[in-house]
């Protein structure tokens, strides 16, 4: 999927492997047995960070991602998480509109967080409360 999601982060099959054996989590969204989104995610301590969400561009826009988010979201306040938060690069401005809607909001910037291209991070967050 990831040289169709272009702004997704670069995972390899062993960076995968090694997330969901150190108990990290994540889902998958299918359609006709092909995955067109996912989201992965890492409960530590009280917080969830969302380490990875994409969604195929033909699949956009009709709430995909916002069903992934809220799962991985749900999920981690089921297992005691306060608040979840994650990094996007500044330059995307959609996953930044995303996350907002979603009740995320700029808590910082990590300067050259990322490579190719070098880029700053914005750090979002958001509280978890309990339903």
């Amino acid at each position: 999927m990831g040289q169709r999601v272009p702004e997704a982060a670069r995972w390899s099959l062993n960076g995968l492997e090694q997330h969901l054996a150190a108990s990290g989590e994540g889902w998958v969204a299918l359609a006709d047995n092909v995955v067109v989104g996912f989201v992965l995610a890492r409960l530590a301590a009280d917080e969830l960070e969302i380490l990875n969400l994409a969604v195929l561009p033909g699949y956009r826009g009709n709430g995909l991602g916002k069903r992934l988010l809220e799962k991985a979201l749900r999920e981690g306040r089921r297992q005691g998480a306060r608040r979840a938060y994650l990094e996007v690069r500044t330059s995307n401005s959609r996953a930044i509109a995303f996350y907002k809607a979603n009740g995320f909001e700029v808590r910082g910037r990590r300067p050259l967080y990322y490579a190719e291209p070098v880029e700053d991070a914005l750090l979002l967050e958001r509280a978890l409360r309990r339903s």
